[in-house]
């Protein structure tokens, strides 16, 4: 009997680890489900994106796209010195105006020389969707930099809102390298810069 209860015992145990690897496994599946449901939609995608920078980087300071559409065009205002915290590729595909490529891994001291540049200028970074860009001005921060700010949504929320690009040295790009192909969904299809980038 007691050969019995214990392979009940057993049989138990098994099965409990069966469904358990069960239930984890169809709640990832449906976790990564609702991901693409959540980024098939570009809002939706952006939304989720600054939420998760705001968390991550809670000291940085965000300054929206259409805030600083509004401090560009605002000649009582000094302009910031803009970023562009992107890859080369990057950045060439299409950029601010403006702006100037500082990649993020960039070396300390190299980026020291870069912001005596800046002193005393309002800066603001900008990547893709912002991470990057958050954690430069981060860094920048621990520097010194006083006055420095992440473009909330970066530049696929600059060109979503159908913001100046350059591309090619010259106003009138319109889109956008999509830096990894699961962040394409985050910009508008008309912003993307073709099928793979």
């Amino acid at each position: 009997m007691r050969a019995h209860d214990s392979n009940i015992s057993k049989l138990g145990h098994v099965l409990s680890e069966t469904m358990t690897r069960v239930v984890v496994t169809t709640g990832l599946a449906a976790c990564g489900l609702v991901v693409l449901w959540w980024l098939a939609d570009h809002r939706r995608g952006m939304r989720w994106a600054r939420s998760v920078i705001g968390w991550r980087f809670p000291v940085v300071r965000q300054i929206s796209s259409t805030a600083l559409a509004e401090w560009l065009r605002d000649e009582r205002r000094e302009p910031p010195v803009l970023w562009d915290v992107r890859t080369r590729e990057e950045y060439e595909t299409s950029h601010l105006p403006q702006a100037i490529h500082v990649p993020l891994g960039i070396s300390g001291e190299e980026l020291r020389q870069r912001l005596e540049q800046a002193r005393g200028r309002a800066m603001v970074c900008y990547c893709a969707a912002g991470y990057r860009g958050a954690e430069m001005a981060r860094r920048l921060g621990k520097m010194g930099a006083l006055e420095v700010y992440n473009l909330a949504g970066g530049i696929f929320d600059w060109a979503n809102e159908a913001q100046a690009l350059m591309s090619d040295g010259e106003r009138g790009g319109t889109r956008v390298h999509s830096y990894r192909r699961l962040f394409r969904r985050l910009l508008r299809p008309e912003r993307r810069m073709n099928k793979n980038g």
